[in-house]
């Protein structure tokens, strides 16, 4: 009987359920290979594949064997395959064999006249029951490869049982543990196996361009997996039967695609075959053949020191006299260099989508001081420290290593940029032997969050070299509270596993740097912004038009990508993400994906952005709609001299603006007005510690106090800022002539209504902190904020300044009210 195409091509591959995959390995002991951690691992028995045809070509089942015992039980692979596919007709196993005695060994089979059998490159059984002894050494693995072709098959099994003579000898099948997978493509070459021509290069009558182990048929047409009998199943995607069918875990078969002519579909270190397996270090987080596994190490600032003794910056304490030091928070600066600058025409689309003229793809961080921080440092920073014009102070900076890729990375050595500003460099670091990160996982920190930082302080490991700045680059950091890190590359290894001893090892032939440029020019970068605003960051493997290999690659639509990279579910035609739909995401693309969306959109009848196809070096940014004031919204060029403007549409905006949940003011110039965050008008000023206590007038006294709103005209005030003083006078409604202000006399802290003088002490800057909260700074001194003593909220509780604390007695909330 003729059997359809498909069937043909047919293929399930039975692996053990732990495997991981096989370096690149030489025979003898490689000093280029360093052991890291244990992993669980199992590399027992050869892998047999079965075929439905004499000649070796039409490959029905693959199959791993533990032992000697090559038999393929029907049994097994019962709802696996149609019955058709079950009477096999030939067979052949590969992989290698190791033994744990040196001496001479004799092979044979349970039918050696139809079976031939190699070890290296020596064949030692030809279809005779004469065999040949062959020299075998403790240590070294050997290649094997077994043919077998008998006269008739069996219905209910099929297969060889594979012996050997010991040099003591003994007689037996070939124990579990002798045996070891073959390592898929990468075969290694030692001593034992250095021929021009070996056993590797002939032909196994399986089409498989890429050598990645699975048959071109089958990456073309699909193929799913499944546990059989506590085994990991690979077989060819059938709808009818894979379609309805579910896990353990409740879940659906993962149909999986990917190139006949990419031993790695995406360019990452792993084949489809080892990822889809589970072939691999089990600290990669994707296997999914089309979704790359790459580390994404970035560096992170903890803490900074600054002083003119050196001494002082290697101590990790607080402020000095001669030093000043602070805590920092680092976040991802592409956040905001993915704004917008450009909409794309309304015209073509209505999908919320819009273009970023200055879409990042560098790994940049920006670590900025954090406010409590920043405000206990005090002003003039180079007058506390007396630091002169054309004198440098030192710098130490405690920072972290974090992975926010999919692999893990081994022997971290990132090189990283200080850059105040938009480019003013204060060092450039490669992380040497003291700094070196034995291994960095995903998705986690070097060193963990509960241990100290790294200290960075100077360029090289001998401290001849320390890091300095000068009085220019310290004031620069005082006003805009930001220092930018760049990681301009990153040195470090892939873990690959010894299938001799079943630990990761480092391979010094598989170098990050070398590999990340080829995934990010043959695959579609994908970041997605969470409700939660938290950042993913995938890249999916996608064709590029231009280059004929790449064009083998699965066709991926960005609604199919989404669901790949991170999840997003269909339901009745409509993405969602943790049940939020699609429609309350945005998307940002760079200039040339949304050109090259632009023209797909044209030629669709159906214009869908998500049936778009992806193609290479794509960037899209997935984030969610904060409101529709700010869909389109995004700050550009933010400059350290408050020259900031800001664009919707093109067009440079005046004004109040919404922007990220908070209010700007941009003059008629389109410059963003510093300290200006509420506009003029009325207000009556509430205290989080109770919602119906205000800030009050005591007219007798005129001291300021919290009391129980009785809307008087005393518990009201008018905000009116400043240009000069970039800051707001607060008066009273009941008085024109009394403002509120801080008493700073004689080291007082107490708040009191008294007449306007223009002086320091009588102008406040609200900060918003979020949920329509506030601190209210003096413009004499921005440490000291608006305070309840004692966090009291009876009737008369003083109101003063204070250090900074982030306590509910230092937030007012200022809603605005008529004037009476």
């Amino acid at each position: 009987m003729k059997l359809p195409k498909m069937y043909k091509c047919l293929l399930a591959t039975a692996l053990l359920g732990s495997f991981t995959a096989y370096p690149e390995l030489s025979h003898a002991a490689s000093s280029e290979k360093e052991i890291i951690n244990d992993q669980e691992a199992n590399f027992k028995g050869l892998l047999g594949y079965y075929f439905n045809d004499k000649e070796l070509k039409e490959t029905a089942l693959i199959s791993n064997s533990e032992s000697g015992d090559l038999f393929a039980d029907n049994d097994q692979i019962d709802d696996m395959l149609p019955d058709e596919l079950k009477q096999f007709q030939s067979a052949m196993w590969r992989g290698f064999i190791k033994v744990e005695k040196s001496g001479e060994y004799t092979f044979s089979t349970s039918d050696n006249d139809h079976t031939m059998l190699w070890i290296d490159d020596h064949q030692v059984i030809d279809h005779s029951s004469a065999t040949q002894k062959i020299e075998l050494e403790k240590g070294k693995l050997y290649k094997i490869k077994i043919t077998y072709q008998p006269e008739s098959s069996s219905a209910n099994e099929f297969g060889l049982q594979l012996n050997w003579i010991t040099p003591q000898g003994r007689e037996e099948i070939i124990p579990e543990g002798n045996l070891l997978l073959p390592d898929i493509k990468n075969q290694p070459e030692n001593e034992s196996s250095r021929k021009k021509r070996s056993i590797s290069d002939s032909d196994d009558g399986v089409e498989d361009s890429d050598g990645d182990g699975i048959p071109d048929s089958l990456e073309i047409e699909g193929y799913t997996l499944d546990v059989k009998n506590k085994k990991l199943i690979l077989m060819p995607w059938i709808e009818k039967v894979h379609g309805k069918k579910r896990t353990k875990s409740g879940a659906p078969l993962t149909k999986y695609t990917s190139s006949p002519m990419k031993w790695s579909t995406a360019s990452d270190p792993y084949s489809d075959f080892a990822k889809v397996s589970g072939m691999i270090d089990k600290k990669v987080k994707v296997k999914h053949p089309l979704i790359a596994a790459y580390p994404n190490l970035q560096v992170h600032m903890d803490k900074f020191i600054i002083s003119k003794n050196r001494n002082e910056t290697l101590e990790n304490g607080g402020n000095t006299s001669s030093s000043i030091s602070g805590s920092t928070s680092t976040s991802n600066t592409h956040s905001t260099e993915a704004s917008v600058g450009a909409e794309v025409h309304a015209s073509l689309f209505n999908f919320g989508g819009s273009v970023s003229t200055n879409f990042s793809d560098s790994n940049s961080q920006t670590a900025t001081i954090d406010r409590s921080s920043s405000e206990s440092l005090g002003r003039n920073w180079s007058k506390s420290l007396g630091l002169n014009a054309g004198e440098a102070a030192y710098f130490n900076a405690n920072i972290r290593y974090v992975n926010n890729g999919t692999a893990p990375i081994y022997e971290a050595a990132p090189t990283t940029s200080l850059v105040l500003g938009k480019n003013d460099t204060i060092a450039t670091i490669k992380a040497k032997e003291n700094h070196l990160a034995n291994v960095v996982l995903p998705d986690r920190f070097y060193p963990d969050k509960d241990q100290a930082a790294i200290s960075l302080q100077t360029k090289d490991d001998f401290g001849s070299s320390p890091i300095t700045i000068n009085k220019d680059q310290l004031n620069i950091l005082e006003q805009t509270r930001q220092m930018r890190l760049e990681t301009d590359q990153v040195s470090g290894y892939v873990g690959v596993i010894d299938p001799k001893t079943k630990l990761i090892v480092v391979d010094k032939d598989k170098q990050w740097s070398h590999i990340i440029p080829q995934i990010e020019e043959t695959t579609a970068r994908l970041i997605l912004k969470t409700p939660d605003n938290s950042e993913l960051e995938r890249r999916v493997a996608a064709v590029d038009p231009d280059d004929y290999t790449e064009q083998t690659k699965p066709d991926v639509t960005l609604g199919e990508a989404l669901q790949l990279a991170f999840g997003f579910e269909d339901k009745q035609g409509k993405l969602s993400y943790n049940n939020t739909s699609i429609d309350d995401f945005r998307l940002v693309f760079d200039e040339e994906t949304a050109e090259n969306i632009e023209k797909q959109l044209e030629d669709m009848e159906t214009k869908n952005i998500y049936n778009v196809q992806l193609h290479a070096r794509m960037n899209i940014l997935i984030s969610p709609k904060k409101d529709e004031s700010g869909v389109h919204e995004g700050l550009s060029s933010w400059e350290i001299d408050g020259e900031d403007n800001y664009y919707k549409y093109d067009v440079l905006q005046t004004g109040w603006q919404t922007i990220n949940g908070k209010k700007y003011y941009f003059n008629e110039n389109g410059t963003l007005v510093p300290n200006k965050v509420i506009e003029d008008g009325t207000y009556q000023i509430n205290t989080a510690l109770k919602n119906t206590s205000l800030v009050d007038w005591n007219r007798s006294d005129n001291n300021i106090t919290v009391w129980e709103t009785n809307d008087g005209s005393n518990q009201k005030w008018k905000l009116k800022y400043d240009d000069s003083q970039q800051a707001y006078v607060i008066r009273s409604v009941e008085n024109n002539d009394k403002i509120m202000a801080w008493n700073a006399y004689q080291n007082s802290t107490n708040v009191f209504a008294t007449a306007f003088e223009g002086k320091p002490e009588h102008f406040w800057i609200p900060e918003l902190l979020g949920n329509d909260f506030y601190i209210l700074k003096n413009k004499k001194d921005p440490t000291k904020v608006l305070d309840v003593d004692g966090s009291g909220t009876s009737n008369g509780s003083n109101i003063q300044v204070l250090d900074y604390k982030g306590t509910d007695n230092q937030k007012w909330k200022l809603e605005q009210v008529e004037a009476n």
